[in-house]
């Protein structure tokens, strides 16, 4: 090894302190990728590039997801509405079920209360009539014990 390439090696193993210890800069980073992908790594170096190699992939990586395009999920936006829609008509349909099934309630109440009000009308009438016979009864009565006491005399 010439002295050039012990300093060059001696410089890379700095920065791979600083990089493991979390202090390296990014300009030394790139640094440290571009000597680990290329083809002269020095022997010793050697154990470290599947590191930067692998890293170097990944973010090839990453740079084709974003190129894929995702699809909207408007099946599932669809369901929802449709669960919605559903679940609405039902309530409404209940609500009308059950408003239609309160007003016949009221509606039958009315009829036996107008049944009643009449059968009472009914009774009512036939009791006044009754009441004004007595009338004459009771003035027949008073006209009789008249009688009865002036044939005492």
């Amino acid at each position: 090894m010439t002295n050039k390439e012990n300093l060059k090696t001696e410089e890379i193993r700095l920065k791979l302190e600083k990089y493991f210890e979390g202090t390296s800069s990014l300009e030394e980073e790139k640094e440290l990728k571009a000597y680990f992908t290329s083809a002269a790594v020095s022997p010793e170096l050697e154990q470290y590039r599947p590191l930067f190699t692998y890293m170097e992939q990944a973010s090839q990586e990453q740079t084709v997801m974003p190129n894929l395009r995702l699809q909207k999920p408007t099946l599932s936006r669809w369901r929802i509405s449709l669960v919605a829609a559903t679940f609405g008509g039902i309530v409404v349909l209940a609500g009308f079920l059950f408003h239609r099934k309160e007003q016949e309630q009221m509606h039958q109440a009315q009829l036996a209360y107008e049944q009643v009000y009449q059968a009472l009308q009914i009774v009512s009438s036939n009791y006044n009539k009754g009441a004004d016979k007595l009338v004459y009864l009771k003035e027949f009565e008073t006209t009789t014990q008249k009688i009865v006491k002036t044939e005492k005399f």
